[in-house]
């Protein structure tokens, strides 16, 4: 069967399935899934100034998904390949998916879903994964607080995040970091900043927020070094990350400035790590060697791909499924509807210069999820009612019967009552005649 994960035999030539009920229409083949006709990329997120809109048809989309999802969010600079990587690497699709440009002209904006879930083997079992895509940043048409916050919103709706960069990892890709580390600026826990926790904010504040960030992958692309460290022992490509992120010594010879630049980069290095605690690392060589296919690779059948690139992107596909999880806040899964109240939430808060309370938007998910629950409650107690009308005209002692056969399939789990909107329409009703339950319903 076609499945996607650390378990599926020949995982090459396998692929995300759609969910349940779309296999036939989007029957999967060993050279990549050609999208639906009906499949495409929803805007979750648009960028209006300094708003973030959560748009109505990424609110449909997300309310519709009744499941726990695993969501996987791509992140890194423009023009870095992050749709490339959504499109080929993690949907594997053949044809059309999220939009790529080959010009220097930045494609992404705001946040973006594909609209077709897929069913992912984890170690936990199936899932729903949903893939995002998120705008890049460094570009010149919005500045460093903007590209913050998308990451920001990526950071807290996944559950597995992959940093997209280009080549090895330097002084250049490290200076990167400084994006990461605003995110500290624009997350927080209010609990605990009214609890009097964050007297050391450089440790108290990254420590209390971190618990809830996704697993990370850092992808390296285009990457043509041997993995080899100082004694030219070979290591993995997350050993390489370590000693990238480990902290640089300064050398009493070096000048104040000098001093200060070291100091700054492991300052980064040290937020980094204290985010993101759960972190790996691996590398993707070039694609092709031609430098004209480079413009067309959405367009490439996997046959004139590098084999290298291709035995790469299966590594990389093992990393991501073996490692990914369902998305979880406090312990709980969450499913579309309440990922869309806290998209609502989160996309508010930044967009009015606010930092997200992630205890407040839990309160709220809870809320919305109760809510939810007593309202369907009430409308299968009403259509229980209804039905029950036919029986008329019934005993008091049989209608009382009816209406504890009606309570007791209503309470969530054995022992607990209905809402109490719903037992206080019980209790009148068992207290009105049969006629008088008529007139109410």
């Amino acid at each position: 069967g076609n499945c996607w994960g650390p378990d599926c035999p020949n995982s090459m030539a396998s692929v995300l399935e759609p969910t349940q009920g779309e296999h036939e229409k989007n029957a999967a083949n060993t050279q990549g899934s050609d999208a639906s006709s009906s499949s495409h990329a929803i805007q979750l997120i648009r960028v209006e100034g300094e708003k973030f809109r959560f748009t109505e048809e990424g609110r449909a989309f997300l309310s519709s998904l009744k499941a726990p999802l695993c969501v996987v969010s791509v992140v890194g600079q423009q023009k870095s390949g992050k749709s490339f990587f959504s499109n080929k690497v993690l949907l594997n699709l053949s044809s059309k998916g999220f939009a790529v440009a080959s010009s220097t002209a930045s494609c992404t904006e705001g946040i973006w879903v594909w609209s077709e879930p897929r069913t992912v083997q984890l170690k936990t079992g199936i899932a729903t994964c949903i893939v995002l895509d998120t705008q890049g940043s460094g570009s010149i048409d919005h500045d460093s607080t903007q590209d913050a916050k998308i990451l920001s919103l990526a950071v807290l709706l996944s559950s597995f995040l992959i940093y997209n960069t280009i080549g090895h990892l330097n002084d250049a890709v490290m200076n990167e970091l400084s994006l990461v580390s605003q995110l500290s600026l624009h997350i927080c826990d209010r609990k605990l900043r009214q609890d009097h926790e964050y007297d050391n904010p450089n440790c108290q504040k990254i420590s209390s927020i971190s618990k809830h960030f996704p697993s990370l992958l850092w992808v390296l692309r285009d990457f043509s070094l041997d993995l080899k460290d100082e004694k030219e022992n070979p290591i993995s490509a997350n050993q390489y990350l370590e000693i990238a992120l480990a902290p640089r010594k300064s050398h009493e010879s070096n000048t104040a400035t000098v001093a200060e630049e070291i100091a700054a980069k492991n300052r980064l290095k040290s937020a980094f790590c204290g985010l993101f605690t759960t972190r790996d690392c691996a590398t993707l060589r070039r694609p092709v060697e031609e430098e004209s296919k480079l413009q067309t690779l959405e367009l490439l059948p996997w046959s004139e791909f590098r084999p290298d690139f291709v035995r790469d992107v299966e590594l990389v596909r093992d990393k991501i499924w073996s490692a990914a999880q369902s998305k979880t806040l406090d312990g709980r899964f969450l499913d579309g509807p309440a990922l869309a109240v806290l998209l609502e939430q989160y996309s508010e808060a930044l967009g009015s210069g606010d930092c997200v309370s992630i205890s407040d938007s839990l309160t709220q998910v809870v809320a919305t999820k109760n809510r939810q629950a007593a309202e369907a409650a009430e409308r299968h107690g009403v259509e229980r009612l209804n039905e029950l009308r036919s029986e008329f005209p019934l005993a008091a002692a049989a209608l009382e019967e009816r209406l504890g056969l009606i309570q007791v399939r209503l309470s969530p789990k054995p022992g607990r009552p209905p809402p109490p909107r719903m037992a206080a329409s019980q209790r009148s009703c068992v207290r009105a005649s049969p006629r008088a339950l008529t007139l109410a319903f």
